[in-house]
């Protein structure tokens, strides 16, 4: 399968183009997780997306009964600060990947690389407001999903020095991921045979496939799957260019450049948990500088 030259004119890569100073040898380890790294950075604003917590609340007779809530939830309840480059460990204040559990509340880490279905649909229904070619959508899916192709599986081997130290909540967040990733066999014949997004000279590759505004709020090659067992796009934009949405698969939030009037518009959203970020914005787990890090010694 070939790939779209980086410096070609096939679809995104006007993206890949602008991510790929972000990626090189010298400055991956520097700005590699910003904003800027993640969304082009031709846009006025930028915001942040964060994924919702899945909250389990068990009841009187034993019984788990599955939702979600948000950042700013758990933040109120543990008494750390909601912020532009916060991050979720360091708001519960556990290691990343544990379960904060609260009474009879139990918490599970934000998905990386996945937004929800409902925030996804509600995403879509504002970035849809704002492009003069909403009939015009590309969606693009990175390419090292599992079951994206065939025969593919996806186990769970705890490093040497976890061993035993692998929570229950580890164990089954990584078995989730993995069914998760062995339901994507939607991908369009069309999209598996064409050309590719290259980031980077492989960084990052990504199939792209041609939609519209409800193919983004609801993508096609999720078919009839169960809401935890689809994928939402990580990358998608409209032909005029107007925004830009990115869910890099290690972040557990999702990024959109564009105008300062469809940024206000997103924050606003009451179904979408955003907070506006710059393009020096770091995402990387150790970026909270407000909120102690587990290990800190501060509270």
């Amino acid at each position: 399968m070939a790939a779209w030259n980086l410096w070609g004119d096939g679809p995104g890569c006007w993206i890949a183009d602008a991510l790929a100073p972000y990626h090189s040898r010298e400055r991956r380890g520097l700005a590699g997780s910003t904003v800027a790294a993640t969304v082009p950075d031709s846009f006025e604003a930028y915001v942040r997306i964060l994924h919702p917590v899945v909250m389990n609340t068990l009841d009187i007779n034993g019984t788990f009964h599955f939702g979600t809530t948000t950042w700013a939830d758990v933040a109120a309840k543990t008494g750390r600060t909601i912020h532009p480059a916060v991050q979720f460990a360091a708001i519960t204040g556990l290691p990343r990947g544990e379960q904060l559990i609260l009474g009879d509340q139990h918490y599970g880490n934000p998905i990386e690389g996945r937004l929800e279905p409902f925030a996804l649909a509600a995403l879509a229904d504002v970035v849809g407001r704002f492009t003069s070619t909403p009939g015009d959508v590309y969606l693009a899916i990175w390419d090292g999903w599992g079951g994206l192709h065939e025969g593919t599986s996806v186990s769970y081997v705890p490093a040497a020095e976890e061993g035993a130290a692998a929570t229950a909540a580890q164990i089954q967040e990584a078995f989730d991921l993995a069914l998760r990733q062995m339901q994507l066999r939607g991908l369009s014949e069309e999209m598996l045979d064409s050309s590719m997004v290259d980031v980077a000279n492989g960084y990052r590759c990504f199939y792209v496939e041609r939609s519209t505004i409800a193919g983004l709020a609801a993508p096609p090659w999720n078919g009839e799957a169960l809401p935890q067992f689809t994928q939402s796009p990580n990358l998608a934009w409209p032909e005029d260019r107007a925004w830009c949405l990115a869910t890099e698969i290690d972040f557990d939030s999702t990024l959109v450049g564009g105008s300062r009037e469809l940024i206000a518009a997103i924050v606003a959203h009451p179904g979408l948990e955003a907070l506006p970020v710059e393009l020096a914005t770091d995402l990387a787990w150790h970026a909270d500088t407000v909120n102690p890090l587990p290990g800190d010694s501060g509270g």
